[in-house]
């Protein structure tokens, strides 16, 4: 809605009354005196006034209507800013960077990123655990990304040997999950509602049971 003022001519410091716009821009005042006004409105920020409409005289004696009295207004539209970190009109994403190769391109487009090869040693068992609950199943195995870059788990499994192999956590489970640059990685057989582990584990399937003869 936009703020419409009325003014006498004769005296512009404070309007004879003001009103709002509806939805489609239409304005009205009633009962108006006999006399020169002068109509304005209040521009909000951004916009700039193209047209206003002449001086209104309000005869003595008449009932008169006076319409037609139109304002035209723009609002510049800015481009899109590509690395500002704000996705605008034409972006598909806007990571606040121009770099390549990071899911977003430099003309904030999203990019399809093969994902990195996990090499030997890239990610480490860093440490097995009974948790001390009352069941000797609570247990939990930590992994650690040594690398420097966030990886991607989505097509890893983990199995353990003990009269033939038993996927304990197979791709699906790992599905969408990110081990993160320097960070760990939580894997147990309970959630934390059901073990003595305080923090809820990034994955738990109760296959993960260990077989403590053989830790």
């Amino acid at each position: 809605d936009w703020t419409i003022n009325l003014f006498n001519t004769n005296a512009t410091s404070t309007p004879v009354a003001t009103t709002t716009t509806n939805s489609l821009g239409y304005y009205e005042f009633q009962n108006v005196n006999p006399g020169e006004y002068l109509l304005t409105e209040n521009m909000p920020d951004g916009w700039t006034q193209l047209l206003a409409p002449a001086n209104v005289v309000v005869l003595d004696g008449q009932n008169s209507t006076s319409t037609d009295n139109i304002f035209i207004n723009y609002k510049p539209v800015s481009a899109p800013v590509c690395g500002n970190g704000t996705q605008e009109t034409g972006e598909q994403c806007d990571d606040g960077n121009l770099e390549n190769n990071d899911g977003c391109s430099p003309s904030c487009q999203i990019e399809q990123i093969e994902p990195a090869v996990i090499q030997p040693g890239d990610i480490i068992i860093n440490e097995l655990m009974w948790m001390g609950a009352g069941s000797n199943a609570d247990e939990w195995i930590e992994l650690k990304n040594t690398t420097n870059n966030n990886i991607d788990l989505s097509n890893c499994y983990i199995t353990r040997y003990y009269n033939g192999d038993v996927t304990m956590f197979d791709i699906g489970d790992f599905f969408g999950k990110n081990i993160n640059a320097q960070s760990y990685f939580l894997l147990s057989n309970y959630n934390e509602a059901g073990s003595k582990i305080s923090i809820e584990p990034d994955i738990y399937n109760t296959k993960m049971l260990l077989v403590n003869s053989n830790l």
